[in-house]
């Protein structure tokens, strides 16, 4: 199996255990790293917090994915990034992103992020970064 492969199984294994609810059972797939900063009863209550109030998981696309030897905050080592889009029963196109350390010959998770892009506005798309200041400002004056 294939580096590549490798990431993408603990990825699978990862958001199975999430999709399920089982936040603190997840904790046995965090790498060293991650655990050193947070507590298993902290992990699982932030997942949760994260991830429970977007209601249940639908479909998953991957938007990116690859390999880095550094990474912000970290030692040296090797890296698998996962970046999917998923749509959750409450929210959709929502940014899923898996981070991975190779650690005893085994991915393991060190960090995981939600986010979601969304436009303030209706349906006046702006032409310019001028007019969208523009814009906001006569929506505020109204």
């Amino acid at each position: 199996m294939s580096q590549q492969e490798q990431v993408f199984a603990a990825a699978k294994s990862v958001a199975k255990m999430f999709n399920s609810g089982e936040y603190a059972e997840s904790w046995k797939l965090l790498a060293p790293i991650l655990k050193a900063k947070t507590t298993q009863q902290e992990w699982s209550k932030y997942v949760s917090t994260l991830r429970t109030p977007l209601g249940t998981p639908g479909a998953s696309k991957v938007q990116g994915f690859g390999f880095t030897k550094t990474m912000a905050d970290a030692p040296p080592g090797q890296y698998g990034i996962i970046e999917l889009e998923t749509d959750f029963a409450n929210i959709k196109g929502v940014q899923e992103k898996f981070v991975f350390q190779y650690v005893d010959k085994k991915w393991k998770l060190a960090g995981y992020w939600l986010s979601k892009k969304f436009t303030i506005g209706t349906s006046h798309a702006p032409n310019s970064a001028f007019e969208a200041d523009g814009y906001a400002a006569a929506q505020l004056q109204r």
